[in-house]
């Protein structure tokens, strides 16, 4: 009995297209789709988290750059007036007093006090501390002055300006500036 060429070749075609499993697949399982969005989703939501905590970054900075404004702004002013002007006189009579802290605002005893309104209205340089802010003052501006100090002929100026509300409330700047006598 002989075969038919036909039928072998028949035979070996259909043993030739046969696929084995996992040669030639094409396009993604669905595990591969869900672990690459998961990975997409956790880049996003990091995205979001340093985008928030730039924000926040960039309002602190903003706090601090004008409460360095008004901090300025008042030394200008006292460092333009006579070394005994009354409002660089030491009222409490505690020399060091609020020189060691920068918080030496109103629960303290400070020299004097201005307060700025949300509209950058100022109020009048005032000795009298127990002047307290009005709901609309944004920042609160303490003084506190030290006489011969570091050094005799001198006094000791710290600024500490507080913001009262908004985005960074209770934020405290301070800086120090020296007057000197110039008769001395």
């Amino acid at each position: 009995m002989s075969k038919s060429p036909n039928k072998i070749v028949i035979t070996m075609l259909t043993l030739n297209n046969k696929k084995k499993i996992g040669t030639d697949q094409r396009g993604f399982t669905l595990i591969e789709v869900l672990v690459s969005l998961a990975i997409f989703a956790i880049g996003i939501i990091a995205c979001y988290a340093m985008q928030a905590r730039s924000t926040g970054t960039a309002g602190r900075a903003n706090s601090v750059s004008t409460s360095s404004t008004w901090s300025t702004y008042l030394q200008e002013n006292l460092m333009a007036r006579d070394y005994n002007d009354p409002l660089l006189e030491n009222r409490v009579g505690n020399a060091a007093d609020g020189m060691i802290d920068i918080d030496d605002t109103a629960a303290g005893t400070p020299d004097g006090v201005m307060h700025v309104a949300s509209d950058g209205t100022v109020t009048a340089l005032n000795t009298s501390t127990s002047a307290a802010p009005a709901a609309t003052d944004l920042y609160s501006i303490y003084w506190n002055v030290a006489d011969n100090r570091p050094l005799a002929g001198l006094k000791q100026i710290r600024i500490t300006v507080v913001k009262n509300g908004g985005l960074n409330a209770g934020v405290l700047y301070s800086q120090d500036y020296y007057k000197l006598n110039k008769n001395f």
